[in-house]
């Protein structure tokens, strides 16, 4: 099984998204949510999730809803992916490259 790596960014991304669901649609809709996450990041544990691969910024990305997609490296030698960052899908995709170089 592979292992997963929560960065720092993603812990924060995932928080602020958790935040606005509760806010904008409810306790119901930010549980459903949180399920979703558990179950994308179970299927990348064991290998059965396909994602697209953006060669600009190395990383893959999975939509996890229309609003949210996780954004993540894997490294086939160690065995693990790191979880780098949970994306709102309606930010402008100029910043990303920047966000995931550290140049924000």
């Amino acid at each position: 099984m592979v292992k997963i790596f929560w960065t720092p960014e993603a812990v924060e991304t995932f928080n602020q998204e958790i935040d606005y669901i509760l806010y904008t649609w409810g306790k119901r809709a930010t549980l459903q949510f949180i399920e979703r996450v558990e179950n994308c990041i179970e299927l990348l544990q064991n290998g059965l999730i396909l994602a697209l691969y953006s060669k600009n910024i190395d990383a893959h990305f999975f939509v996890i809803s229309k609003q949210t997609s996780l954004i993540y490296r894997s490294y086939s030698n160690k065995n693990q992916i790191d979880l780098l960052q949970f994306w709102n899908n309606y930010s402008n995709p100029d910043k990303l490259k920047d966000i995931l170089n550290g140049s924000d």
